[in-house]
């Protein structure tokens, strides 16, 4: 009943908590065709057309909900907004950066064991003073850039680069300075736009380098497939396919790494899906992974399995008027790492196997549109 104005909104509404956009675009359309002129039904339609990514069809819609007379002020804020992101999408070229830094406080700076005792051929033996764990402060800084550009194609066909920069700064380990930075840049298509509309795959090159001490330590390349589409109960599914080469070096910090080059192959599947019945502005996130090491000493070459299991809350604060929604992320891992072989420096009789939780807590709150402040807590526990 187009007519029922209230009830042909409930039914939009509850399409849009369920994930589907569709649904909630016939329903308001329907309405549009018996009274043209609701501005009510062209805001929603505009950020409807918004989400699903037909920035030209939200662009129309959003005007004209700000084209009558008397628009409240809120209303006409919150149109520009979205108008402003929608030109900034239709461009050809899209260009988004973010940079976290902050300092952090780690209980085992060097990584090391909670014991006392190391082994060396088979025979235990104490560790030197100083081989102990050892906690350290640093500074660090964390950069992510994003690039598209539209090809302007029917099937809307992009070409994505992404570079992500990391620099931590240890106070009083300089040992283990770490820094790295890691470019992936390939097209993004439709799979097929007749039968899987929203379905799109992306090919891509990959390349990197890692620094540990200042050192040089690790470059690495390679490439990878990425397959992300819509399945049931409005979840979202992405499958990942990485292969990249790896070549560890050699240096006065980093002695005898050079052995860990080789291979690295991972394949991922990842299921993302809103649980807005449950709590507006929840999302919760599955991955599972499976990798395999080939490397130049058969010591290092092993099987990984990783599980991981995440909640993300966007959320407006009840107290405080936030210039966006603050974040609340949890996220728990479990890794097993099972080694091939023994390796005959530490023990010739035993085989390494690897298990680790990881749990991490942050909150992210925006102070203003373009600047925030979080916090972040993370432990591991390794078993080795």
């Amino acid at each position: 009943n187009p007519a029922d104005l209230d009830t042909t909104f409930r039914f939009a509404e509850a399409s849009t908590a369920a994930g589907d956009y569709e649904a909630a675009i016939g329903a308001l359309e329907r309405i549009l065709f018996f009274n043209s002129q609701l501005a009510r039904v062209h805001l929603e339609l505009g950020i409807l057309y918004f989400r699903l990514g037909s920035y030209a069809i939200a662009r129309e819609h959003l005007t004209a909900a700000i084209s009558g007379p008397d628009v409240p002020p809120e209303v006409q804020q919150r149109v520009g907004e979205f108008l402003s992101e929608a030109d900034r999408r239709l461009n050809r070229n899209q260009f988004d950066a973010m940079v976290r830094m902050g300092m952090r406080y780690q209980t085992n700076a060097n990584v090391a064991p909670n014991g006392t005792t190391g082994r060396f051929f088979g025979v235990d033996f104490n560790l030197p003073n100083g081989s102990g764990r050892q906690s350290d402060w640093n500074g660090f800084v964390f950069g992510v850039a994003r690039h598209v550009y539209d090809l302007h194609r029917q099937t809307g066909e992009s070409i994505e680069t992404n570079i992500q920069t990391y620099y931590a700064a240890q106070i009083r380990l300089p040992r283990y300075n770490l820094g790295l930075i890691e470019i992936d840049s390939g097209p993004r298509m439709l799979l097929h736009p007749a039968l899987w509309p929203r379905t799109t795959i992306r090919p891509y090159a990959i390349g990197g380098f890692a620094s540990l001490g200042d050192r040089p330590y690790l470059t690495t390349w390679g490439g990878g497939l990425s397959l992300e589409a819509p399945t049931f109960f409005s979840t979202i599914a992405e499958f990942r396919f990485e292969h990249r080469r790896r070549q560890f070096h050699d240096t006065d910090l980093n002695t005898n790494v050079s052995g860990q080059s080789g291979g690295l192959t991972l394949l991922s599947g990842t299921l993302r899906r809103r649980l807005d019945m449950v709590l507006p502005g929840l999302t919760a996130t599955l991955r599972g992974t499976l990798g395999e090491n080939y490397t130049r000493d058969s010591a290092y070459e092993f099987t990984l399995y990783q599980v991981d299991a995440g909640l993300v809350w966007e959320f407006d604060p009840p107290i405080v008027r936030l210039p966006a929604k603050a974040t609340i992320a949890a996220t728990v891992s479990r890794i097993w790492t099972d080694y091939r072989t023994s390796n005959a420096l530490y023990d010739p009789n035993i085989v390494r196997q690897d298990r680790e939780w990881r749990f991490v807590l942050g909150v992210d709150v925006p102070v203003t549109s373009r600047i925030g402040g979080f916090v972040q807590l993370s432990y591991s526990n390794v078993d080795s």
